[in-house]
């Protein structure tokens, strides 16, 4: 396995998702906030996202598929779990 080279220190990576924790926050004081992320890839950020914010937050997720039984996507994508659900 090839060894991985690191983009951005993790303080930095933090920082970043602070920051932008700190811009939704104001953007959405005044409203119902739900963040919708896309299985399995953006469990973690939202996990973290979430911390950050200090208005009340609802987080749900939706789950696609390109691949169907196949080992290469067929180019269509598929919404396997929606919103909800």
């Amino acid at each position: 396995m090839s060894e991985l080279i690191p983009v951005l220190e993790k303080k930095e990576i933090e920082n970043i998702i602070e920051d932008v924790a700190r811009k939704i926050s104001e953007d959405y004081k005044d409203s119902d906030l739900v963040l919708v992320g896309v299985l399995k890839g953006a469990f973690i950020f939202l996990s973290d996202l979430s911390r950050y914010l200090s208005i009340p937050v609802q987080i749900d997720f939706i789950q696609t598929s390109s691949y169907g039984t196949e080992t290469s996507s067929s180019g269509t994508i598929r919404l396997k779990k929606r919103t909800g659900d």
